[in-house]
């Protein structure tokens, strides 16, 4: 159906302040950033197979309509549909305060039934030979107390007790809070990567930065202690960023797909 430029403009704007509106309901409930990323992308493709509608005439059928063509013609996995699913469901639900029923006759795909894939303590110990500092001990952590990616790298000294033998992991999956036992055999080396992001911290005041990044929701409340030693990542990022809306200076941890592409060097390089 054509329709005027003032129309298309409008259609545009109702698009953008969703997606905006979208991005505060899931910071409100504490979602992950990849969380926020991964539905983003999905409630853009669906504005895209809608070519633009106004989310005004946006029903469930086109829901309906994208979830199957995503299925068939987008040959995608049972994971991806969920997501989609998913993503969908919170932007019916919590931006667009409507019902979200989608019939159960709309193509599925079944999630696949496998055997995981579990490495042997050999070849562990050849994966972690071929990794170098500090993505060795990032591996031995993830490994040791079964740690995410994202939650090693963004890990924090206030983070870490060595005199007990403590890790806290805080507002991990599910915005919960959990303590697991560190590994004996890797406390010394966790010792000196500490000193090591403490003499960073220490650079870092020399040069006047602006501290660290803090989550969502503390910069306001806590912000001076994104200048203090305890915030301070335990595997810093090697250079500073400048934030562009405030020209501030700050350190990010290790970026996740740098720690992703030293594993599958490793893993590439032992077979």
């Amino acid at each position: 159906v054509d329709r005027s430029p003032r129309e298309r403009a409008a259609a545009a704007k109702s698009w953008q302040d969703a997606c905006q509106q979208l991005t505060r309901e899931i910071k409100l409930r504490h979602y992950s950033p990849s969380t926020e990323k991964t539905y983003l992308h999905y409630v853009r493709r669906f504005q895209a197979f809608t070519y633009n509608t106004h989310l005004d005439s946006i029903t469930t059928e086109h829901a309906r309509d994208y979830l199957a063509d995503f299925a068939v013609k987008g040959h995608a996995s049972a994971s991806a549909q969920n997501l989609a699913f998913n993503a969908l469901l919170f932007l019916f639900r919590h931006v667009l305060h409507r019902e979200y029923v989608i019939p159960a006759d709309t193509p599925r795909a079944k999630r696949p039934r496998s055997v995981p894939s579990v490495l042997s303590q050999d070849e562990t110990a050849a994966l972690l030979r071929n990794l170098t500092h500090p993505f060795k001990l990032m591996a031995q952590l993830t490994y040791a107390c079964g740690l995410r990616i994202s939650e090693v790298t963004t890990l924090r000294i206030k983070d870490l007790d060595l005199t007990r033998g403590m890790l806290t992991l805080r507002h991990a999956k599910g915005a919960r809070d959990r303590t697991v036992p560190l590994p004996h055999a890797i406390m010394p080396q966790l010792r000196d990567q500490t000193n090591f992001a403490k003499k960073k911290w220490e650079e870092d005041c020399r040069q006047g930065s602006d501290g660290v990044f803090m989550p969502d929701g503390y910069e306001a409340k806590f912000g001076k202690q994104a200048k203090s030693v305890a915030w301070y990542w335990l595997f810093p990022a090697p250079h500073l960023t400048t934030v562009e809306q405030t020209g501030t200076r700050k350190r990010y941890h290790l970026h996740s797909s740098v720690f992703r592409r030293h594993l599958r060097a490793a893993v590439n390089a032992v077979g």
